[in-house]
């Protein structure tokens, strides 16, 4: 029984082996297959993926750390090399860093070992990325080798060699291998002892047992190849691991110790992509397409696109026109998402999926910068202010072209090395303005430089302290105004507004100031102050005939002679003109003003020869003083001016002092003058008429009109006394004009209502005569008042003939022209040139009063009367004697051949109303035109 059970048993155990067998073989095909699958899929997934993420992510970090090694590398800057190499060098994922040359010997070897400078790089991975010029990867060991070289434009300058950490990525392949192995050695050591179990079991348990293993392994499985499937994608969600003692709960704490290092790999490229996220240059991944696929934040922030918006976008959307397959350093413009342009550089490199890497660099700034810079040095080289730069101890580095002009330097060199204190030639202005560079403390003000021929010129300096981020002065400012232009129009400002053109003497301005100060001082001090107030004599005379250029060479010529005559500390001053001031200062006595006056006439002795011709004149000289003839300035000058109008009155070349009597006499002059004004405005004044007789008939032949005023106080003024005062005040042309537009009416209305038909005689002031439009004036008047030209007599002085020279000729031409009579009057008693009656056109000579008065009696009048009557006769033309008073005088006239005269003894001058009953009882005879000579 036992053998027949135990064989039994064994048949079973036999049969349930077979069974289990076959189950066996199934599932261990099956268990073999899976067991494939999960190598096949754990191994591709954690090399593939993790390969791939990490070349891509190397190959950007690559390319933008080649780009900021451009400019150090170039330069042979070694700290700047450091500083861009810091943030590699610190990752636990970089094993090493080489940056070297095209030689392929190492210039920085990140500081992680023994320098090696100057050695050669120990792998040929970096000589082949510099003759292909591209981006190289090699795997040594557990190091991913990557080599790219580096340019300046096109050509390249030298490499960057790194090697990055594979041992998370071979560690993760060893443990899903030897996982595997033990999850397989495993699995094979439970198969058999499942298949000893089910030969001893029933084959209800073998086939329970064998669905029970089914269900058992294959979910498991199922479990651990998903995990597997999810170690390469970040983002998805964690997969727990099989809660198993057995091999598959081995298997997948395996992966998920896997899982964490592949998270320690992601973690490394989240830091690359920080890294490549804070990149100062935009960076572009595009794709073959020309799409972006990737892209750093500051590619977001220069285009102004949202990330999502960047995401896909065509590149040419970017920058248009852009050519991808250039991969030299260029310029272009990048359209931003406003349609603003920005100007850019660009790089770009292949990437390893057949795309392109861009890194664009904003050059807004540079390009700001560039062109500030451009100003700067332009503002520097072209200001016409000087601009002096220093070294922090006020040393001169450089100097503008406007520096150098104005000091007459060549080139900085000349310059260079002195001291900005030790320009100034004032040894306190230089003190100062050292002591404001030691203080950095700002500085401006006047300062004198010698130039390069030792000429000292005026600067107006404005220095100013440059300092750094941290507060350090590095250099100074120094900026020149040359003062020179602004002195010479100060000066000649000061000389228009306090000295007179002409002469360069002082002005009236000038002369107050000064006068003012003298009086201040001789208040303080108790002495006297003397004015000499001048005027010349004859001036306006000379100016007129012969114009004023010589006018002007009289008062140039007598400023020079005045100004020997002076004291240096004394002031003569032009004062408009020809009126000239003296102050004397410091006088003793009233005898040192008078010696002054005396030198100061004598001046004028001798002849002042001036374009050709000789000028005598003299000056008048008014003296008051301080403080006995006044105590303010304005009194002082007034008194002096009317001291001075006293000796004119008095004479030529003559200086009196002011008195209070000739005080009262001057205001009673200017009260006179105002009268006169108000009389002349209101037509108060009055014409009389004097008749002039033909001593042969007894009949009048014509009427002198004279000028007469009935004061309402005063009663008659002296035409000898108001008619100067007109002369001194400029009211003589209005009145004379006034006078012979009355005459003319008044002749004309005779003519018309009696019939007569006789001269009226006019007189014409020295003013009148000398305005150019004097024959227009004459005419129009004679076209207005009705009266024919040969009816009217103009009469002038000597002295008005004689001191217009040649214009003379040509206005007494235009008049006689006119028709219009033309009379000297007062001859004898001007400056007599018997050669002016030869040559101008006159018709009539007046024989003045003071030689009839006394002709019965003073053999001398007598003979200059007969000579006049003689010298008339001779040049052909008409005589008439004025101021005849007695029959004797008459009869002397008549008997020597003066047929016509005027005076008390036939009629004082009339008023038109008596004046016209004369005419009715003395009826006129047409008295011919005397021939003109």
């Amino acid at each position: 029984m036992k053998k027949l059970g135990l064989r039994y048993a064994l048949l079973i155990y036999g049969l349930l082996i077979l069974l289990l067998l076959g189950l066996m073989a199934a599932f261990w095909w099956q268990y073999r297959h899976s067991m494939a699958r999960v190598r096949q899929t754990g191994v591709q997934v954690v090399t593939g993926v993790t390969e791939e993420l990490l070349k891509q992510q190397v190959t950007m970090l690559m390319q933008a750390t080649a780009r900021q090694l451009t400019n150090p590398l170039y330069y042979t800057d070694y700290s700047g090399l450091h500083r861009r190499l810091r943030f590699l060098v610190q990752s636990p994922q970089i094993r090493f860093v080489y940056v070297y040359d095209l030689q392929g010997r190492i210039l920085h070897d990140g500081d992680r070992s023994v320098p090696r400078y100057g050695e050669p790089v120990p792998y040929a991975l970096a000589r082949s990325a510099l003759r292909t010029g591209r981006l190289r990867f090699a795997k040594e060991r557990k190091t991913l080798l990557a080599a790219v070289p580096i340019t300046m434009g096109d050509t390249p300058i030298g490499g960057l060699l790194v090697g990055f950490a594979l041992d998370s990525l071979q560690s993760a392949q060893a443990a899903i291998q030897q996982a595997l192995s033990q999850v397989q050695a495993e699995v094979e050591r439970s198969g058999l002892m499942i298949f000893v179990v089910s030969s001893a079991g029933i084959s209800l348990l073998g086939l329970a047992l064998a669905s029970l293993l089914g269900r058992h392994l294959s979910y498991p499985i199922q479990q651990l190849i998903h995990q597997a499937q999810n170690l390469g994608n970040p983002r998805a969600n964690a997969v727990p691991a099989v809660s198993r003692n057995d091999e598959l709960g081995k298997l997948s704490q395996v992966l998920v110790e896997i899982a964490a290092r592949l998270h320690q790999t992601t973690v490394s490229r989240d830091y690359l992509e920080r890294i490549v996220d804070n990149l100062s240059e935009a960076l572009l991944v595009v794709n073959p397409a020309g799409r972006i696929t990737f892209f750093n934040r500051r590619a977001t922030e220069l285009t102004g696109y949202r990330p999502e918006q960047l995401q896909n976008l065509p590149l040419i959307e970017v920058l248009e026109g852009e050519d991808s397959r250039q991969s030299e350093r260029r310029e272009g413009w990048l359209k931003r998402s406003d349609g603003s342009i920005v100007p850019v550089a660009l790089r770009s490199s292949p990437h390893p999926d057949e795309g392109f890497i861009h890194v664009i660099e904003d050059l807004s700034r540079q390009r700001r910068y560039d062109e500030e810079q451009r100003l700067a040095a332009r503002v520097y080289r072209d200001s016409p202010q000087g601009i002096l730069i220093a070294d922090a101890r006020g040393a001169i580095l450089s100097a503008n072209p406007a520096v150098l002009s104005c000091l007459g330097f060549r080139g900085s060199s000349q310059l260079r090395g002195r001291l900005l204190a030790g320009l100034s030639e004032d040894t306190g202005i230089s003190h100062r303005l050292q002591q404001c560079i030691d203080q950095g403390e700002r500085w401006q003000g006047e300062i004198a430089i010698r130039d390069r021929h030792g000429q000292v010129l005026p600067f107006w300096m404005t220095m100013s302290a440059v300092r750094d981020p941290h507060g350090v002065i590095t250099h100074f400012i120094a900026i020149l105004l040359d003062l020179r232009e602004r002195k010479e129009t100060e000066q000649r400002i000061y000389q228009l507004a306090y000295f007179d053109p002409l002469t360069r003497l002082p002005n009236r301005l000038l002369f107050q100031d000064r006068l003012h100060q003298a009086l201040l001082v001789a208040e303080r001090e108790h002495h006297m102050v003397a004015l000499l107030f001048m005027d010349l004599d004859r001036f306006k005379v000379i100016n007129d005939s012969h114009g004023h250029a010589v006018g002007d060479a009289l008062l140039q010529a007598v400023a020079t002679r005045l100004q020997r005559q002076v004291r240096r500390e004394d002031t003569l001053a032009r004062l408009g003109g020809d009126e000239f001031a003296v102050i004397l200062r410091h006088v003793r006595h009233a005898d040192e003003a008078a010696q002054v006056a005396e030198k100061l006439l004598k001046a004028f002795t001798e002849p002042f020869e001036l374009d050709g011709y000789r000028f005598y004149t003299g000056a008048s000289i008014g003296i008051s003083l301080y403080p006995g003839d006044a105590r303010d300035s304005g009194d002082l000058l007034k008194h002096a001016d009317s001291a001075m109008y006293q000796a004119k009155n008095e004479g030529h070349n003559l200086y009196r002092f002011f008195t209070p009597e000739l005080n009262a006499a001057i205001a009673e002059q200017a009260e006179l003058e105002h009268d006169l004004r108000q009389a002349l405005a209101a037509h108060a004044l009055e014409v009389h008429y004097q008749p002039q007789w033909d001593l042969h008939t007894g009949r009048i032949v014509g009427l002198e009109a004279l000028v007469r005023w009935r004061h309402p106080s005063r009663g008659w003024v002296a035409p000898d006394r108001f008619i100067p005062l007109a002369e001194e005040s400029g009211l003589i042309e209005r009145l004379g004009q006034w006078v012979l537009r009355t005459a003319c009416r008044q002749m004309h209305h005779w003519q018309r209502t009696l019939g007569v038909d006789c001269r009226i005689a006019v007189n014409i002031s020295a003013c009148q005569f000398r305005h150019p439009q004097l024959a227009e004036q004459i005419s129009a008047l004679l076209a207005e008042t009705g009266l024919s030209p040969a009816l009217l007599e103009l009469e002038l002085t000597e002295t008005v003939l004689m001191d217009h020279g040649r214009e003379t000729v040509s206005i007494l031409k235009r008049l006689s022209d006119l028709g219009i009579q033309l009379a000297v009057d007062d001859f004898g008693t001007g400056h007599s040139s018997l050669g002016y009656l030869k040559r101008f056109p006159l018709h009539r000579l007046k024989i003045d009063r003071t030689f009839v008065r006394h002709v019965t009696e003073d053999n001398d009048d007598a003979a200059i009367v007969k000579a006049i009557i003689t010298l008339a006769d001779t040049l052909g033309l008409a005589v008439i004697a004025e101021g005849v008073e007695t029959d004797a005088q008459a009869k002397f006239l008549l008997r020597h051949g003066c047929y016509l005269a005027q005076g008390w003894l036939f009629a004082k001058a009339l008023p038109a109303g008596e004046a016209e009953r004369l005419l009715r009882r003395h009826r006129p005879i047409r008295q011919p035109a005397a021939k003109s000579s």
